[in-house]
């Protein structure tokens, strides 16, 4: 994870409210002069280098076009201290197989059978049988569409992003499948 994490030198937790940042140093000091741009040292970059990474990022903006987030994940992926990197990226899981097409074709091309095409999984009935879920007419009208069944969904219609449990429960069969797949586990 992310805390506790080390800006600066200074170790501390960091949290976000209101959409806002916030510091939070471990132990008492004095200030500590930070230069701008500061990289912040994670926990799970400083300890976590050598593990199987999956790789989730994305669903929420913050790059501009697709070359740009695949150079945010090469980034993630080429900090692995393995000799052999063990990663999967996990594609994303909001609008429809055909609107996310380009994006998780992308992520084919780079980065081969390392990269899980969760929605594709997760719209099909194969996924809801597995969840034990009898599907309603608002999953068929979504799978029909290549998308998210509500029946995978905390809050559908208002949220369509969130999945419950079931929902997070089937993407991380998947993702085993895939890590069992490649001899990770």
């Amino acid at each position: 994870g992310i805390n506790p994490c080390t800006i600066a030198g200074v170790s501390g937790i960091l949290s976000l409210s209101g959409g806002v940042y916030t510091f939070t140093r471990l132990a008492n000091g004095t200030a500590v002069p930070v230069p701008f741009p500061a990289p912040i040292v994670t926990d799970a970059y400083a300890n976590r280098r050598g593990d199987i990474l999956i790789v989730k990022i994305g669903q929420n903006g913050g790059y501009a076009d697709t070359e740009q987030l695949l150079a945010m994940i090469d980034s993630i992926v080429n900090s692995q201290t393995r000799p052999v990197r063990r990663f999967l990226v996990i594609g994303f899981t909001t609008s429809t197989l055909a609107a996310r097409a380009s994006t998780h074709s992308a992520m084919l091309n780079r980065y081969g059978r390392r990269f899980v095409n969760s929605l594709e999984y997760l719209s099909s009935y194969a996924a809801l049988a597995r969840a034990g879920i009898t599907p309603t007419a608002g999953d068929d009208a979504k799978i029909a569409n290549g998308s998210l069944p509500p029946s995978f969904l905390t809050n559908f219609p208002t949220d369509v992003t969130h999945m419950n449990d079931a929902g997070y429960g089937q993407e991380a069969f998947y993702i085993d499948q895939r890590l069992r797949e490649l001899g990770w586990i």
